[in-house]
């Protein structure tokens, strides 16, 4: 009789997670990730198939996330290192263009939030839900007209 393989507990999955996390060794790949699987965390036993592995959702996750910081790694060897400063400045120029708009779209936010408040009423009206802008709000009712009995 075959033995049935356990399910990946939450306390399975996390040390799964930890385990992808803290991988430093040779290239990620399922099969190693089994082997290590088997080897510290089952005691020998077989680990979990890669679709079970894949299945879990926080599992699936780690991996997909250790498996793009290899990629932007990778990318990034390939580059020569006066690229990757001009990368650098043009990103942090970004960043810097990105902060002012930000800083501009906050301070034109509390502007309207105290004239807002100014208004007869206006602390309930910031506080109240926004109005549905669906189509069927704007569309006028075609038809019959409706009476008010």
């Amino acid at each position: 009789m075959i033995a049935k393989m356990r399910r990946i507990t939450p306390s399975d999955a996390k040390a799964v997670v930890q385990i992808i996390h803290a991988w430093k060794s040779r290239r990620l790949t399922w099969k190693s990730l089994q082997e290590h699987i088997s080897a510290s965390l089952l005691n020998g036993e077989k680990a979990w198939s890669r679709q079970s592995l894949q299945a879990n959702v926080d599992i699936n996750a780690a991996w997909d996330n250790f498996r793009a910081r290899q990629s932007v790694r990778r990318a990034a060897k390939l580059l020569p290192p006066e690229a990757m400063d001009a990368e650098v400045d043009r990103l942090q120029t970004e960043l810097d263009e990105l902060n002012t708009k930000y800083e501009a779209l906050l301070a034109r936010h509390r502007v309207l939030m105290y004239n807002a408040s100014l208004l007869p009423g206006g602390t309930q009206l910031l506080a109240k839900a926004l109005p549905d802008n669906t189509r069927a709000q704007s569309e006028p009712h075609h038809g019959k007209p409706t009476r008010s009995k």
